[in-house]
């Protein structure tokens, strides 16, 4: 299964963008299956609904919300993980959490260049990169990672080549002692 987890926002993620996305793709792949694991909110009776609109009942399955101890095994045994956050206020002031944690688990990424994502990854290398709020281009970048399974996976290790590089304790506790040190002086 291909997998996105988080909320079921539309504004926020992009899930909207996702289905969407996966619908155009998902006749290419008859075997893959999409995992959604968010807690309902926001957009959650939407996100249903898009489901069901573009016949993907069959294809989509909406887990619900997984607990913290779940949600490690939902992202490592996923075939390729998914986020396509449109381009926003919140997108545009840093790096989602929830990457970092797709990216460590070194299978391959969907992401969209917003924020700082563009900053770490590079498409085609670290992750498969598409502009934010375009459908085709997610599309595209889904049907990339699937269609080549050994790029797809060397991919996904060098996604985790950046998390370790930049997201590990070490390196952002330097970070964050640097900043309180230079804000002292």
């Amino acid at each position: 299964y291909i997998a996105y987890c988080g909320s079921t926002s539309f504004l926020k993620d992009g899930v909207d963008i996702l289905i969407k996305s996966f619908s155009k793709i998902s006749n290419k792949y008859p075997d893959i299956r999409m995992k959604i694991a968010a807690f309902m909110q926001a957009d959650g009776s939407n996100m249903l609904a898009h489901i069901k609109e573009l016949h993907l009942q069959d294809k989509i399955e909406y887990v619900g919300e997984l607990g913290r101890d779940e949600i490690p095994d939902f992202i490592i045994n996923a075939e390729l993980l998914l986020l396509p956050r449109p381009d926003s206020k919140q997108a545009q002031g840093g790096f989602p959490t929830k990457l970092g944690e797709y990216l460590a688990s070194g299978n391959p990424v969907c992401a969209t260049r917003v924020g700082e994502i563009p900053d770490y990854l590079v498409d085609n290398e670290s992750a498969f990169l598409a502009q934010p709020g375009d459908i085709e281009s997610f599309a595209n970048a889904i049907d990339r990672a699937l269609s080549d399974a050994s790029n797809a996976k060397r991919v996904g290790e060098n996604g985790r080549k950046v998390s370790e590089k930049y997201f590990n304790m070490d390196t952002q506790a330097a970070i964050l002692f640097d900043f309180i040190k230079s804000s002292i002086n």
